[in-house]
């Protein structure tokens, strides 16, 4: 189980340890429209230590294409490592529903509540 929070934007994020050459927890912010694993700051890319395995084209919200790095990283999930796709982005750290597939995800939707990946 995951326990996050809403944060003042109105998001759910979720607190996620992962690891690359070095280990770093990073608050992901759910993303229900993201089909992929989770996505990354180049900031956050460099204190893994990401290993690099290639790029890919990615249909962005607003229905325009771009073209994205992506990193191995390894998420502990569940208590168990596995080893994930991350996208390199500008935008803040997503999570996305391929790394949420098969759970349930509880949100109390106020300011301070209570986020819950089951």
């Amino acid at each position: 189980m995951l326990k996050g929070s809403v944060n003042a934007f109105r998001e759910a994020t979720l607190q996620v340890n992962l690891r690359g050459v070095n280990d770093l927890t990073v608050e992901l912010v759910v993303d229900t429209g993201f089909t992929g694993y989770l996505t990354l700051t180049s900031d956050q890319i460099v204190a893994l230590g990401c290993s690099r395995i290639g790029r890919s084209r990615v249909m962005l919200a607003d229905g325009s294409e771009e073209i994205f790095t992506l990193f191995a990283v390894i998420a502990n999930w569940d208590g168990l490592p596995r080893t994930v796709e991350a996208y390199e982005m500008t935008s803040p750290p997503l999570l996305g529903m391929t790394m949420m597939y098969g759970h349930h995800l509880h949100i109390h939707i106020v300011d301070g509540g209570e986020a819950l990946l089951t």
